[in-house]
């Protein structure tokens, strides 16, 4: 079956939308567990292996606000190659390995048994930066994805294999971001 243009237009428009509503609906929910993670953390400097972790509440509680990621982008690639709009510019070719590793790495942040507050900033200002299209909001998103990856980075997550393809992940999407950066691309 071959969509037309319209119909994969529609696709992605609806996609979009509930990606947006999605991020709508999770900002506050986010903003709240990262504020409770900051202020009442456990300590992880004894934990060596990712099965350690305590299974928190709100480790379950915050799982439903992130856990949508891994699937927006599965069908946002395959709407811009089926549509042939994938690699009609610098951009679209951009977004599209922006949302390919994505794809491929995120699910190890975000299914993981304990996320810690560091890993959901990076999807809270990725929410500002969709439903308020602010350019400032880029840095401070950057921000946030710099202090995840400094996170990964100390004991005992730079010990765990989840979290040194997390860093790998993370050097590859610098990559995209700095193409979209010097492409000047927004979404």
């Amino acid at each position: 079956m071959i969509l037309s243009q319209k119909q994969w237009e529609y696709l992605k428009d609806m996609n979009d939308d509930i990606w947006v509503t999605y991020s709508y609906i999770g900002i506050p929910i986010q903003i709240v567990m990262i504020i409770y993670k900051i202020f009442y953390p456990i300590y992880w400097q004894e934990v060596k292996r990712m099965k350690e972790f305590p299974s928190l509440l709100q480790d379950k509680l915050i799982r439903p606000f992130i856990f949508y990621g891994p699937i927006y982008y599965l069908f946002d690639i395959i709407i811009k190659v089926g549509s042939g709009k994938a690699y009609e510019s610098a951009c679209s070719l951009s977004f599209l390995s922006h949302h390919v590793i994505t794809l491929l790495f995120l699910p190890l942040a975000v299914y993981s048994k304990h996320v810690p507050w560091f890993i959901i900033s990076p999807g809270l200002f990725h929410a500002f930066l969709l439903c308020f299209k602010h350019s400032y909001l880029q840095y401070i998103y950057l921000m946030a994805v710099l202090l995840y990856h400094y996170g990964i980075l100390q004991p005992p997550f730079r010990d765990m294999v989840q979290y040194k393809l997390l860093n790998i992940g993370t050097i590859l999407l610098y990559v995209t971001i700095i193409a979209l950066w010097l492409n000047g691309c927004s979404h």
